[in-house]
């Protein structure tokens, strides 16, 4: 059985579960410091699946609740 991932920091917060993974930002960021939160290795794999394109607003990633 796969390990489920749960990883929480101020920014964002993801977790995994059986068949859907939950990607909640949790605050406005610069696209800077999302790209460092990206690269985390927990995470790294389930933040290259999703652009960054959709992410953005005037060169920030949004608040998604």
């Amino acid at each position: 059985m796969q390990e489920e991932l749960n990883f929480e920091n101020e920014y964002i917060k993801v977790i995994e579960k059986l068949n859907y993974i939950i990607f909640n930002i949790k605050k406005d960021i610069s696209f800077e410091t999302y790209l460092m939160i990206k690269n985390i290795n927990k995470i790294k794999n389930i933040t290259s699946l999703i652009s960054s394109n959709i992410l953005m607003e005037d060169e920030k990633i949004k608040k998604y609740i």
